[in-house]
């Protein structure tokens, strides 16, 4: 299975889709290695990584409350479910730090809204292949007034 481990701190160029800042595809063939890609997000920008395999998962692994379809990244009738997280780990001179976690309420203290959302869907059967689940994971930074300083995960 793939690990998705969310470093969020210097700029990069990414594909910008009609709702992402940036999109990320992890394909159905997987990852070939580890890969590590770091990203800058402004106030408000959004960060999108499909997984197309659907076995991607979220480091650290603590998951909090679920949340209705309608907050996620897609509203179509086949979305099955969402979930939204509550920290990730550290980045730390430009590496991830595995033993530290930042919880997102302690670094954004008056944000409620959920920062990254993992949204499971469907994708369509054809005749070539079988119904398979995929997933977006697709985080929001918060709006500038929420940023008091910088944070790096």
């Amino acid at each position: 299975s793939s690990g998705l481990l969310p470093y969020i701190s210097s700029d990069t160029s990414g594909i910008v889709t009609a709702d992402a800042n940036i999109t990320v595809t992890i394909s159905e063939g997987g990852l070939p290695q580890d890969v590590e890609e770091v990203f800058f997000l402004q106030p408000s920008q959004i960060l999108r990584v499909i997984d197309e395999t659907g076995k991607a998962v979220y480091m650290p692994q603590a998951i909090t409350d679920s949340v209705d379809a309608s907050q996620g990244s897609r509203t179509d009738a086949d979305v099955a479910s969402s979930e939204s997280y509550s920290a990730a780990y550290a980045f730390v001179n430009g590496k991830c730090d595995c033993t530290t976690e930042i919880q997102y309420k302690e670094a954004f203290p008056d944000y409620t809204a959920p920062l990254w959302v993992r949204t499971v869907y469907t994708v369509p059967k054809t005749e070539a292949a079988p119904s398979e689940t995929a997933a977006n994971f697709t985080l929001t930074n918060p709006p500038a007034e929420y940023l008091n300083e910088s944070v790096s995960f």
